[in-house]
């Protein structure tokens, strides 16, 4: 698997999904076995056509019995297969086999599969010649990137209407991005001691009133003080306070503070905060927000384990209608 940068924008001003992560697997029908597809939306797809199967998935990762690492698929999420100029929405899945993508190391594949209408959809990527999928494979790592599988043995996404009669496609590469409210900046972070950059993701909805509104930091190291702040204006130091990392909010600054914060990083690097839109911190006490108005956010964490001591996530500006 090569691994080349893809600088990303994701935008979204009304609500993001409830999965941390969306992967999506880009891929080209090359042969129809049987009838192909003589039902549902997808008819009539045939060689040459693009499809492209999306799994939200969520934090923290988890490995099974037999060492692979295994994500937790979001259906409530954009969970679904792009074909023809359509949107298929995978959350009809029932099969327990399809709430998860596997990472296997021993074989160096990813699988994942769902039903949905009439279709079974099947993702195989086997790359033995790739570098290894290390066991705890943490795509918080690979945020904003592309895995190119154009030089894998066996890279295949199978859309199934029965055993004999479905479309077998290539899978060309699929894209790692972050799913989250608002807009990104100074993103990708310097990366900390764990060799990724931490990742900011705004959850929930954003209005003046969101009761549901939320940050979560991946890729953090583990067990340290995270401090979340936030700002109505956009800014650049780099290497503030001696860190590693790059200040991207402006002034006024504020800082959320009160029980219990600021607070650690859990073991899998992750750290969450619900924010509360109508008691923004700001300078010595809190303010609302009020519709049309756009807020910054970003987390300043310690890392004992640099050099500097502390660093920075990427930041997420939200707008609010």
């Amino acid at each position: 698997m090569v691994v080349a940068l893809l600088a990303l924008s994701v935008e979204s001003q009304g609500s993001a999904l409830a999965g941390d992560l969306r992967l999506a697997f880009e891929a080209e029908v090359v042969s129809v076995s049987g009838g192909g597809l003589s039902a549902g939306p997808l008819v009539g797809l045939g060689p040459g056509d693009a499809v492209e199967a999306r799994y939200e998935v969520a934090f923290p990762f988890a490995l099974d019995p037999f060492g692979s690492t295994v994500y937790p698929v979001d259906y409530s999420g954009s969970t679904a297969l792009g074909a023809g100029g359509l949107t298929l929405d995978l959350a009809a899945s029932a099969d327990p086999r399809s709430q998860a993508v596997t990472f296997n190391p021993f074989e160096n594949s990813i699988y994942a599969e769902s039903t949905c209408a009439t279709y079974l959809l099947r993702v195989s990527v086997w790359d033995p010649a790739g570098p290894p999928v290390s066991p705890s494979f943490d795509l918080s790592e690979l945020v904003g990137s592309v895995l190119d599988f154009t030089g894998t043995l066996q890279p295949i996404l199978f859309l199934e209407e029965t055993p004999l009669d479905r479309l077998v496609c290539r899978v060309d590469r699929m894209r790692i991005e972050a799913v989250s409210l608002g807009t990104r900046s100074c993103s990708p972070a310097i990366p900390n001691s764990t060799g990724a950059p931490a990742t900011l993701l705004a959850t929930g909805t954003a209005t003046p009133t969101s009761p549901d509104l939320g940050l979560k930091v991946l890729g953090l190291p583990s067990g340290e003080f995270v401090l979340f702040l936030v700002s109505p204006s956009q800014g650049s130091v780099p290497g503030v306070g001696g860190s590693a990392g790059t200040l991207c909010l402006g002034s006024p600054l504020g800082r959320f503070t009160g029980p219990g914060l600021p607070g650690l990083s859990g073991p899998a690097g992750i750290a969450s905060l619900a924010v509360d839109p109508t008691a923004l911190p700001l300078g010595q006490g809190t303010v609302a927000v009020s519709p049309g108005e756009t807020w910054h956010f970003q987390a300043w964490y310690r890392d004992a384990n640099s050099p500097q001591g502390s660093n920075l996530s990427d930041a997420v500006s939200i707008g609010f209608p």
